[in-house]
């Protein structure tokens, strides 16, 4: 029983000595990363680039077909009808993944991360559950927007800090692919 104590103990300690070797070479890629200004250091190096050019809204819709010089057909509008009252978004919480405009869109989340960043999300967030990464990934991919996946991480991951460092570069993943 003491030889089992003793061989625990030594496995907990080469593992902590690992993750302090992770720890260290994280903090000396952050600091190289500090010293970079921000606007040229690239999201990501390795994605299936996703050629994204709808325009989500109709006001963008109608300047795309105006600056092709294409008629645009406008509604008349009757003075007997009034508008249609619109429904109040209810209001969502800003953090900082969802600050600006993803860099570049994504067919798939998993091409957005890198392995590195998936070795750290798998042990940390995932709480080293590879299924749970994995089915949460693929849930997400089969969603059309970062406002379903919001509801889906905050009730799925009740204890995650949405705007932690780690949280907040999974979900910039996330964003490339949902917007």
């Amino acid at each position: 029983m003491a030889k089992d104590k003793t061989e625990a103990i030594r496995e907990f300690e080469k593992e902590l000595a690992g993750l302090k070797e992770r720890v260290a070479s994280m903090e000396a890629r952050l600091a190289e990363l500090a010293k970079v200004p921000e606007e040229t250091v690239p999201d990501q190096v390795d994605v299936d680039i996703d050629i994204v050019g709808i325009p989500d809204s109709p006001a963008a819709q109608v300047r795309e077909r105006a600056a092709f010089g294409l008629e645009i057909a406008r509604p008349s509008a009757s003075q007997d009808q009034e508008p249609a009252p619109k429904a109040e978004p209810a209001p969502v919480p800003v953090y900082p993944w969802m600050k600006g405009a993803p860099a570049m869109r994504v067919k798939n989340i998993r091409s957005a991360i890198s392995l590195f960043d998936r070795a750290l999300f798998i042990n940390t967030l995932f709480k080293e559950d590879y299924a749970l990464y994995d089915g949460t990934v693929s849930d997400l991919n089969a969603m059309e927007s970062i406002d379903e996946a919001v509801p889906y991480i905050e009730e799925h991951f009740p204890g995650w800090d949405l705007s932690s460092d780690i949280v907040t570069s999974f979900m910039k993943a996330v964003r490339k692919k949902l917007g």
